[in-house]
């Protein structure tokens, strides 16, 4: 580009008006030898090959209530509900945190661990459990039947550790 600019000036000028072919050819060649040429090769960039996802597991389903639990105090046998997920039975059933629970169908929880508490609330998709609750600032409990559902626990809660069944559920 620049060389053909200074050609086209260098033409209508004086210099190479009355200039022969020769001497034309010359400046010219003194022209293009005088002027660094930058030539920037770029290389083609190789199209983008998406990489593989990663490895997300798929939301765990279990059956059951639908309801984070701790056990904040063995001794008085409590287990009590912090939580409860979203568009589950327990909250189908009105139930909120925290709520603890004395009884499921009928049997105290006390003497309980954690993991047979969860073992009684846990069934078969559809089945009915009958709970014992209480709030915890109150003396007074109350009865509430849930329908076990499956219960899709979101990925992006990593606090919520599932609490496997009782070994002779397995």
């Amino acid at each position: 580009m620049v060389f053909m600019v200074v050609c086209l000036w260098l033409a209508r000028s004086r210099h190479l008006s009355s200039a022969t072919p020769a001497q034309t050819t010359a400046v010219k060649t003194q022209i293009v030898s005088n002027v660094p040429i930058r030539v920037t090769v770029t290389p083609p960039t190789p199209p983008s090959v998406p990489g593989p996802e990663p490895f997300q597991p798929p939301p765990e389903e279990i059956v059951g209530i639908g309801a984070v639990l701790s056990r904040p105090n063995v001794e008085n046998g409590v287990v009590q509900i912090t939580r409860v997920l979203p568009n589950s039975p327990a909250e189908a059933a009105g139930l909120f945190g925290p709520l603890n629970i004395y009884k499921v169908d009928g049997i105290s929880l006390q003497g309980l661990s954690l993991q047979e508490c969860v073992g009684m609330l846990r069934g078969a998709a559809g089945t009915q459990v009958q709970l014992e609750v209480g709030k915890p600032s109150e003396n007074g409990t109350f009865e509430v039947e849930v329908t076990r559902q499956r219960v899709v626990l979101p990925n992006s809660e990593p606090r919520l550790r599932r609490i496997p069944p009782p070994a002779a559920e397995r």
